[in-house]
């Protein structure tokens, strides 16, 4: 048993050898496509970013062109109406200090005269009734004036909240243009599948250790404990046995080999269970060697339609 242990050990180190080389080629071809759509989406992504970013640029140099054009009509809009209203100010007021220095002479010629008659009284009820009118204009022209300066305060006040809005404007860009540049860092980076590349023969290396343990179990009348790839593969063992299972011990909570299954086969013999564990045929091995390459096929499709899903999420 042990000779032939020795020679399925052997034959089997080759199997896995061209399993491992078999596998290792297909994850590098897997990592360069990968890579190669990575760097494709990266340059689509650069490509949407920059046209994102001179959308933007024009965007804001049209909105600021068109406020200033704005801004600009409104002010000189504003200057010709104040202009009108100065100049026909000042007309009116030329013409109220004409008909005043035009009606006081005849005051004073009223006052140094004798008593009135008739007409004097007449020709002074004239007077005085364009005096009153005289006063009721410049009341007029008051209000006029006041009325004119809230319109002015109204389009000054209209003028900052303007000015706000456009600063308003400003920073909102400016957030836009924040956030733009927070995606461009959110770049998807590549995957590194070195940690794949490394686990998935040691599935393989677990079940023809599996087998071969049991197998010299069997020869020398001992049991080995059980480990977690054999926890991990129990299912095997009921499916291509006849014989029930060994009960499991418990690990010890210490165990160097913990993390090294190989180096289990040159440890001492361990105590007999109560029950033997089952014997497998080259028939059972070779269809464990075929499932666990069904299994590392299934767990690559299983990464190239992930990694897919991922591509296409992005």
């Amino acid at each position: 048993l042990r000779e032939q242990l020795v020679s399925l050990r052997t034959e089997h180190g080759y199997e896995l050898d061209s399993l491992r080389a078999e596998h290792g080629h297909e994850l590098d071809s897997l990592r360069s496509e990968h890579e190669q759509a990575l760097a494709v989406a990266r340059l689509s992504h650069e490509q949407e970013c920059n046209s994102l970013r001179m959308s933007l640029e024009q965007e804001r140099n049209s909105l600021r062109m068109s406020r200033e054009e704005e801004r600009n009509s409104q002010r000189l809009a504003h200057e010709q109406e104040l202009n009108g209203l100065r100049s026909s100010h000042v007309q009116e007021l030329a013409t109220v200090r004409s008909s005043q220095v035009n009606i006081a002479p005849a005051l004073v010629t009223q006052l140094l005269s004798p008593p009135p008659t008739a007409s004097d009284d007449a020709t002074g009820a004239g007077l005085y009734a364009e005096l009153e009118r005289s006063a009721s204009r410049l009341e007029a022209e008051a209000e006029k004036s006041a009325r004119l300066e809230d319109e002015t305060e109204r389009l000054r006040s209209q003028a900052l909240d303007a000015e706000a809005r456009a600063s308003a404007a400003e920073a909102a860009l400016a957030a836009l243009s924040a956030k733009l540049a927070a995606v461009e860092e959110e770049l998807p980076q590549p995957i590194s599948m070195r940690s794949l590349s490394s686990d998935l023969p040691r599935r393989t290396s677990d079940r023809i250790i599996l087998c071969a343990r049991n197998s010299m179990a069997q020869s020398n009348g001992g049991d080995a404990e059980v480990t977690p790839s054999e926890l991990r593969l129990r299912n095997v063992r009921h499916r291509y046995s006849t014989v029930a299972p060994a009960h499991a011990q418990q690990q010890p909570q210490h165990d160097r080999f913990a993390s090294y299954p190989e180096l289990r086969l040159a440890s001492s013999p361990r105590e007999a269970p109560s029950h033997a564990p089952p014997v497998y045929d080259e028939d059972q091995i070779q269809r464990m060697l075929r499932d666990a390459a069904a299994e590392v096929d299934d767990t690559g499709a299983f990464i190239e339609s992930q990694e897919r899903r991922d591509l296409l999420g992005e």
